[in-house]
């Protein structure tokens, strides 16, 4: 019930993105073939039975059934019945192949103009940023060794200064050295790190690069406080779980685990500490032990275990999920040695031959037992598009990340809106045509295409955060339709097209009974097409690979 009461939540955002861009491309057909004098019979946005018609006019105006698309139907269109001599003016068919090309196009285009007025709305009412202040450092990585520490902002990459932090990857992308040299600030401190690059591989199945620079260890998120809570610890004692959010330590409130920690370490080890989860039993205290070697507190000392070594999720009808692994379980060891990270988790399940057991140590409210699992070889779709196999046994940590600070950037007067939304729109266009060729080319894989449902989760968590996300994921939507619809596929504005300009060199239209076939086709190939995407959202759902 929760399932499905979670994609009924969808519906109003998926309806309000798609249907102002359907009602966008049908109204560049329609105003262009009125502008051509061609008679409109129907404006549909939707297709099958009507749910709401009105005509005014020559025109029936109809809300239909089935949301995935509309039509503009014209007198005189896709019939070869004899026109009246009085009516030929306002035939689609008896116009010349130059206005039949003119408003064809006219969808698609229109497509491309909106994602351009939304680009330049977007600059106006502002553009999502992120700042450049640093998450979670790895402890010991170079970007540690380096200086770079939590909460301080980047604010130079090699003596240019960076304005967010897209703008700091462009430039950290355009390094051409080894090292490269960064300037950040931390309470009004400024300072000065040269830091090393490393080659990694490009996950962005939209960029064209293989290999891009990377800082190891510099992160912008940070772990959240939903934290692991030790099975040893004196919380569980007092009722808490072995996963849960602190809110406050010491009565100062934390956000993130880093905060935590920074809290834990400001109070002497020979002092109790107070913890305030969230929740009905919200306040705990914790007694200072004997055996505390430090002079602070530690996150160690005070029962908090790194979320990244806690059970977050198990699919249901997993090796996991069978063997009896939950939600809360705290992984203390595989096959013996002890797990600091889980990364390292993965590496030891992954490098597992097959049928063969691992030994699963975890902490519980219970306390400590042992599980064997066998991990089932599983179909992966990795970040950069691609398909790969290898063993799991269907748990995901309990992980939570929090996003860089977030501001909004305008753009004012008039022709720097319109150079935005040139830049915008150009961009989205290359990142879609690389798409496209990685797909035709097989470098990403086609199970990356994503349906309907996943149109309306896009639209509900950009919604969620706010209009101009919204209006982003509705622009760079509206790109795709326009170049989707240019595809020389019959039934797609893109296939009459073809037809057209076939007219134009023969000098003569394509006979009807080939245009037929060739809709038969194009409609088998998009229904097809459609079909498989949702496929693919499901498949997302319900046999994810973790």
């Amino acid at each position: 019930m929760d399932f499905i009461l979670s994609k009924l939540s969808l519906v109003g955002p998926f309806f309000l993105l798609l249907g102002v861009l359907i009602f966008i491309h049908e109204w560049g057909h329609f105003i262009v073939a009125r502008l051509c004098g061609v008679r409109v019979e129907t404006f549909s946005i939707g297709f099958g039975p009507k749910l709401f018609k009105k005509k005014w006019g020559d025109t029936t105006y109809a809300l239909s059934i089935i949301p995935l698309g509309g039509y503009v139907k014209m007198y005189g269109d896709g019939t070869e019945d004899e026109i009246p001599e009085s009516e030929k003016a306002a035939a689609f068919n008896h116009q010349s192949v130059w206005e039949k090309i003119a408003i064809v196009s006219a969808g698609p285009l229109m497509n491309l103009i909106f994602a351009f007025i939304l680009f330049m709305g977007i600059g106006l009412i502002g553009i999502p940023k992120s700042k450049t202040v640093l998450g979670d450092i790895t402890v010991d990585s170079p970007a540690y060794l380096s200086g770079l520490r939590y909460g301080a902002e980047v604010i130079s990459v090699n003596d240019k200064t960076v304005k967010d932090a897209e703008d700091f990857q462009k430039s950290i992308m355009a390094v051409q050295d080894p090292e490269v040299q960064l300037v950040t600030e931390l309470n009004g401190v400024k300072t000065n790190h040269t830091v090393p690059l490393t080659k990694e591989e490009n996950l962005n199945p939209l960029l064209q690069f293989d290999k891009i620079n990377s800082i190891e260890g510099l992160e912008f998120m940070r772990v959240s406080n939903l934290v692991g809570i030790d099975y040893r610890s004196p919380l569980i004692k007092q009722g808490a779980s072995t996963l849960e959010k602190i809110t406050s330590v010491n009565g100062n409130k934390v956000a993130d685990l880093h905060q935590i920690e920074n809290q834990l370490s400001k109070t002497s080890s020979s002092e109790n500490i107070k913890i305030t989860l969230k929740g009905e039993k919200s306040s705990f205290t914790i007694k200072h032990p004997d055996s505390l070697l430090n002079d602070f507190w530690t996150l160690e000392a005070a029962g908090v275990v790194h979320p990244g070594l806690v059970i977050g999720n198990v699919r249901g009808g997993s090796p996991a999920a069978d063997a009896g692994l939950e939600k809360g379980h705290q992984i203390i060891a595989i096959n013996g040695e002890l797990i600091k990270n889980w990364e390292r988790l993965l590496k030891l399940i992954s490098e597992t031959p097959k049928d063969k057991v691992v030994r699963f140590d975890v902490g519980t409210v219970k306390g400590a037992k042992t599980l064997n699992i066998t991990p089932l070889q599983t179909e992966i779709l990795s970040p950069n598009g691609k398909v790969e196999y290898r063993p799991t046994v269907g748990i995901l940590p309990a992980l939570e990340y929090l996003p860089p600070p977030k501001f909004f950037k305008k753009i004012t007067g008039l022709g720097n809106l319109v150079s935005y939304g040139l830049d915008q729109s150009g961009r989205w266009i290359s990142l879609t045509l690389t798409g496209f060729k990685k797909l035709f080319t097989g470098e990403v894989s086609h199970k990356t295409l994503s349906g309907v449902i996943s149109i309306g989760k896009v639209a509900k968590d950009s919604l969620d955060i706010g209009w101009s996300y919204f209006l982003q994921i509705m622009a760079i939507i509206s790109i795709n339709l326009f170049l989707l619809n240019l595809l020389p596929v019959p039934v797609l504005d893109g296939g009459h097209l073809l037809f057209y300009l076939i007219e134009v060199v023969k000098g003569s239209p394509v006979n009807m009974t080939t245009r037929l076939v060739g809709q038969q086709i194009g409609v088998v190939v998009i229904l097809s097409l459609v079909a498989y995407t949702i496929f693919n959202d499901l498949s997302r759902i319900v046999f994810s690979g973790w």
